[in-house]
């Protein structure tokens, strides 16, 4: 229980100073706006790094990411409901959430190119060594 508060503190933390740098202290809705976005970014990442790797140690991280973040968002929206605050989107809660999503589609285009790079190279290895006329693309593409 102990590092989920810590971990709250601290995203609580940087959405007080991200939002002060704009020019205005935030409010307690458009804090619990940031934090559950925050939060919410780093549990898609680790869901997409948990379905792509094959390395067992990053998918262990990209497990105990999940875990820890969807109990800091669980904290974050009881704590919300206790004070009976709405959280309230805003400036820095929709940044996040922005490069978030251009991150996502970043990773999930460079797993992909690397997926067909991948599938290309066995491809000409099974073409130089088998009948020409046979490609191996199907075979090579289950690979990935």
């Amino acid at each position: 229980m102990k590092p989920t508060i810590v971990l709250c503190a601290a995203f609580l933390t940087l959405a007080w100073a991200a939002v002060w740098g704009q020019g205005g202290a935030p409010t307690d809705p458009q804090i619990a706006a940031i934090v559950v976005t925050a939060n919410q970014v780093d549990v898609d990442a680790g869901k997409l790094a948990e379905s792509k790797t094959q390395s067992g140690d990053v998918k262990a991280f990209a497990q105990r990411m999940v875990i820890d973040h969807t109990g800091v968002i669980k904290s974050a929206k009881e704590l919300v409901q206790k004070l009976h605050v709405t959280p309230e989107p805003n400036a820095t809660s929709e940044s996040f959430q922005k490069s978030g999503d251009e991150n996502l589609a970043a990773l999930r285009m460079r797993t992909s190119r690397r997926c067909w790079s991948k599938c290309a190279r066995r491809s000409r290895r099974t073409w130089s060594t088998r009948a020409r006329f046979r490609p191996s693309w199907p075979r090579a593409a289950e690979a990935c």
